[in-house]
């Protein structure tokens, strides 16, 4: 930790090295170049994305939630497609984070993604983080998925899909009658 931060006084002058890091073999030594760079007060979004999208396909899954952490800190399409991609990820907490950073992202891209990927998350914790992503980035385009939401089996995505339902406003409630109006009688 002190190494890094003794790096990021020297500033851009090791920039260069530090971008040539992000390629070496070693993910260790790729992950704390990537965070040096993210500190810079600019960092390189471009190179970082690269890099950290890369990590998304390390074994370890400590590796992949750290990159998805730090994609969270980024913006730009780049970022929201490797988010996207990290919602399929096989462990339910690189999943549960990856839509978490969507919502944080606050890209209104996303949402067509958040929302197929609600037709297919069967953990409930994913499917919760699912429903606040979506309320986060589009309060209308939510309602049809919240309703979906309080008809699941599991209570807590029922319960919580009921009380964003409540916060959404008067924005919602016709939006909300007609789509309650058009499912079938349960």
């Amino acid at each position: 930790a002190e190494a890094r931060r003794s790096l990021r006084r020297l500033g851009m002058g090791v920039t260069e090295s530090l971008l040539d890091t992000l390629q070496h073999p070693d993910l260790f030594l790729r992950w704390e170049a990537a965070q040096i760079l993210l500190a810079l007060p600019e960092p390189p979004v471009q190179p970082l994305t690269v890099a950290l999208t890369e990590m998304l396909r390390a074994s370890d899954v400590t590796y992949r939630r750290r990159a998805i952490r730090a994609l969270g800190a980024l913006t730009g399409p780049g970022v929201r497609s490797a988010l996207v991609k990290a919602m399929k990820d096989p462990d339910v907490g690189a999943r549960q984070m990856a839509i978490a950073q969507l919502g944080v992202l606050g890209d209104p891209a996303a949402v067509s993604a958040l929302q197929q990927r609600w037709k297919r998350e069967t953990d409930p914790e994913c499917q919760i983080a699912l429903l606040h992503a979506l309320v986060d980035l589009a309060k209308l385009a939510a309602v049809p998925t919240l309703i979906d939401g309080m008809a699941r089996k599991n209570d807590d995505v029922r319960r919580v899909s009921s009380e964003l339902l409540a916060t959404c406003g008067e924005e919602v409630v016709a939006p909300l009658v007609r789509a309650l109006n058009s499912r079938p009688a349960e």
